[in-house]
């Protein structure tokens, strides 16, 4: 897979899955990426900095974009700034994502906040960025986007049901598009499993709620071990690359045989 040349811009990229995908483009050729992150307490760009160092380690052009982009206004903005940063979008990964760890038994936790943030973070803002990006991919005759949905779109177990329901909803968006888009633009999903080397993943939840996560994501993996960041970061640059050309629509489970245990 040969990205020269392309521009990349991969959101909520400043750690885990978003981070090995832009480092994963950067070996791969991929001449500019843009880095997003949402700034707080806990990344207040630092850890966006050093995925900026990273990738241009790695040969590729970084440009760090602050923002939210579960925001309508922010997405639009975000796309716009890229696009004038570096003259066109090739490929746009939509890796940002949040969760909240609430038992399923426990549905009075289930507030109106609690949907909002997950489904304004997981669902909305994937669909405020394809929409803007794919204006500018199909002015300038191609593009690929891809998704990052989850395991849990599949299934009843996961870090709670809002969560659940945003990934099986980006897959769906998924597949919604695909007629919108083509021929012009290519817009697939991969569906990982657990991930147990994301700080994300363990950010949202104490340790003993990690650990206990991990432990029984990882048990019997047909593969025989935990997937990792980089797993999916090759997933998604499959998708993106011309070896999957003839794609579109499409959501890969990857997650080392789980699923089919």
């Amino acid at each position: 897979m040969d990205f020269s040349g392309k521009a990349v811009l991969i959101t909520g990229s400043s750690t885990g899955i978003g981070r090995a995908s832009a480092l994963e483009f950067a070996k791969r050729g991929a001449s500019y990426i843009g880095i997003n992150y949402l700034r707080s307490k806990k990344d207040p760009g630092d850890a966006a900095e050093e995925t900026k160092n990273l990738v241009e380690a790695a040969g590729g052009q970084a440009v760090i974009f602050e923002g939210d982009v579960s925001a309508e206004n922010t997405a639009a903005a975000l796309v716009d700034s890229f696009y004038k940063e570096f003259g066109r979008i090739d490929i746009l990964a939509n890796c940002a994502g949040t969760t909240k760890f609430i038992d399923f038994a426990d549905l009075d936790a289930l507030t109106t906040d609690v949907w909002q943030k997950i489904m304004s973070t997981n669902l909305y803002g994937p669909f405020f960025l394809i929409r803007a990006a794919a204006k500018i991919m199909k002015a300038q005759g191609s593009g690929s986007i891809v998704n990052v949905s989850s395991l849990a779109a599949l299934t009843t177990q996961g870090s709670s049901i809002p969560y659940n329901m945003s990934k099986t909803a980006l897959m769906h968006l998924t597949r919604c598009l695909v007629g919108t888009l083509a021929p012009e633009v290519r817009i697939n999903c991969i569906l990982p499993g657990t991930v147990s080397d994301s700080n994300w993943f363990a950010g949202n939840a104490d340790g003993e709620t990690f650990k206990k996560a991990i432990h029984k994501g990882g048990e019997n993996v047909p593969l025989d071990r935990d997937g990792k960041c980089i797993d999916y970061a090759k997933a998604i640059c499959f998708f993106a690359s011309e070896q999957a050309e003839y794609c579109t629509g499409s959501c890969l489970v990857v997650d080392g045989g789980i699923y089919n245990k």
